[in-house]
C-alpha cells in the first residue's frame, strides 16, 4: 500500500467530515483532547529500548495489565509505554499505569506515525486485540520493529469486512509478525484471510489473568455494611448495565421483593455519564436510592433503598458483595460486558442473549453450571429465583471460580511468544 495514496484518502475523508468534526471540537472538549499527540507531536521519550503496548480503550488497557507486568518481569531493563485512542482510555492509562510514558495513538497519516516512532523508539509494538492500520504497520516494518497482536480477536463482522477487500486486507495483515489469538475460531478466520499459519498461535484470553480471584471476607463484610446490606439479605447486582437494563432489573426486583423482603438491588451502570439518569429513573419508579458516592460525604443508608454504584474502580469488589450477578450489555444488542469478573469472585452469573464479545466465556460458564442465559428481561425473575436456592447457588459459585482459575496463563504464553519473535528478528 502506498503511504501517499493512503494519506490522500485519509485527508479526503477528513475534509469531507470536517464540518462535523470542527463543530464537535468547538462544542465538546473530548474532541480536542490529545489532538497534537494524535498528529504525532508526542514528547520525546527518555531512556533506551521499550515495548509499546497499545489498547484502544478501557477494556483493552485493563486486559493489557498482566501482559505489561509479565513483560517488565521478563525484560527488567526495558521500559513499557502505553498508548490509547479514546479519552476515557487515556484517563485509565494514566491512573492504571502511573509512572509510565502514556500518550494518544497517532492517526494513520504516514507523517504522524513516523513522528510517533521517532519520539517513542520502540523495540517492539504490542497491539491489543486487533487494532491494525496500514501506514502504522508499513512504517514499523521499515524500521525493523516487530508488531505483535496480543489477545487477538476478529469478530464475524470484522472478518466479513476484511474478506470483502481481499488482496488489500491480505497485504496489510501480512505485515504483523505474530497473531496471538484467544481461540481456534479467531485463528481460523485469520488463516482464511491469508495469514501464514506460522504467524498465528492460540494463547487464550489474557482477561482471565487480569481477573482478581482472591476473596476477602473482611472487605465484603465492610462494603455490605456501608450499603446497609445485612448478612441475611440477598444482594442482586446489575453490573456494567446499559440503558433499558436497569428498568428490567428494577421490575424483576420489585416482583421478587414482594415475597422475599430480604432481597436488595445494586445497580452499577457501565458509563459514568449515566449515573444521574439512572438515579432519576429509579426515583421516578417510586424507589429511594443510596449512591456509594454519598459515603465520602458521611452519608449512610436508611435501609431498603436501591443501591447505586457510582464510584470508579470498584466493580469487581462490588461483585463480591453480591449473591447473584447480572452482567449488562447483554439484554440489548451490544455484545455483553465482562462476565468473568463476577465469576472470578465466585458469584453466579446471569446474562442476556447478546454475548458476542465473550462467546467462549459464556459457553464455558454455561457448560460448567456457573451461569444462566435469559432471552429477555421477562426471564430475569425466574433466573434470579433459581439462585435463591442456597445449594444451587453454592454449586454455581464454586464452578464459576474453578472455571476462571482453569483458564489462566495466557499472559505468560504471550510473553514467551514475544521473546521468540524478538529472537527471530535479530
Amino acid at each position: 500500500m502506498n503511504p501517499l495514496l493512503l494519506d490522500t484518502f485519509y485527508a479526503g475523508a477528513l475534509l469531507a467530515s470536517s464540518p462535523y468534526f470542527l463543530y464537535r471540537m468547538a462544542t465538546t472538549g473530548k474532541y480536542r483532547a490529545g489532538l497534537l499527540q494524535r498528529l504525532g507531536l508526542i514528547e520525546s521519550r527518555a531512556g533506551g529500548a521499550c515495548f509499546w503496548v497499545h489498547g484502544v480503550s478501557v477494556g483493552e488497557l485493563l486486559a493489557a495489565r498482566s501482559i505489561v507486568d509479565a513483560l517488565e518481569s521478563t525484560f527488567p531493563g526495558d521500559e513499557t509505554v502505553i498508548s490509547t485512542t479514546t479519552n476515557t482510555g487515556f484517563e485509565v492509562a494514566r491512573k492504571s499505569y502511573e509512572g509510565r510514558f502514556t500518550f494518544y495513538f497517532p492517526l494513520d497519516f504516514s507523517w504522524a506515525v513516523r513522528s510517533a516512532f521517532r519520539k517513542v523508539r520502540p523495540r517492539a509494538v504490542v497491539l491489543m486485540e486487533m487494532e491494525v492500520w496500514p501506514n502504522f504497520l508499513q512504517i514499523a516494518r521499515s524500521k525493523g520493529v516487530p508488531v505483535i497482536v496480543a489477545n487477538g480477536r476478529i469478530t464475524e463482522k470484522a472478518f466479513r469486512n476484511h474478506r470483502r477487500f481481499g488482496v488489500l486486507t491480505r497485504s496489510m495483515l501480512s505485515m504483523v509478525d505474530m497473531y496471538l489469538v484467544q481461540n481456534d475460531t479467531y485463528a481460523s478466520r485469520l488463516l482464511e484471510l491469508g495469514v501464514p499459519p506460522e504467524r498465528v498461535r492460540v494463547t487464550g484470553s489474557v482477561k482471565f489473568d487480569t481477573l482478581s480471584s482472591d476473596l476477602d471476607p473482611a472487605r465484603r463484610r465492610r462494603m455490605r455494611e456501608e450499603m446497609g446490606v445485612r448478612d441475611a439479605d440477598t444482594l442482586i447486582i446489575g453490573g456494567s448495565t446499559h440503558e433499558g437494563e436497569e428498568a428490567a432489573l428494577l421490575e424483576a426486583w420489585r416482583e421478587l421483593a414482594e415475597s422475599n423482603p430480604g432481597i436488595r438491588l445494586l445497580l452499577v451502570p457501565r458509563h459514568r455519564t449515566r449515573f444521574a439518569a439512572v438515579r432519576a429513573g429509579v426515583r421516578a419508579k417510586g424507589f429511594d436510592v443510596f449512591a456509594r458516592s454519598e459515603l465520602a460525604a458521611g452519608g449512610r443508608p436508611r435501609g431498603g433503598e436501591v443501591l447505586l454504584g457510582d464510584t470508579m474502580g470498584e466493580l469487581e469488589d462490588l461483585y463480591e458483595t453480591a449473591e447473584v450477578a447480572f452482567v449488562g450489555g447483554s439484554l440489548i444488542p451490544h455484545g455483553g460486558q465482562n462476565i468473568l469478573e463476577p465469576a472470578a469472585r465466585g458469584v453466579p452469573v446471569i446474562f442476556g442473549p447478546s454475548m458476542e464479545n465473550f462467546p467462549d466465556a459464556a459457553e464455558m460458564l454455561l457448560c460448567d453450571g456457573a451461569a444462566v442465559r435469559v432471552s429477555d428481561g421477562g426471564e430475569l425473575v425466574g433466573a434470579i429465583r433459581g439462585y435463591l436456592d442456597k445449594d444451587r447457588a453454592r454449586r454455581a459459585s464454586e464452578a464459576a471460580r474453578k472455571a476462571v482459575l482453569r483458564m489462566q496463563g495466557a499472559s505468560a504464553a504471550t510473553v514467551e511468544a514475544i521473546k521468540e519473535v524478538l529472537e527471530n528478528s535479530v
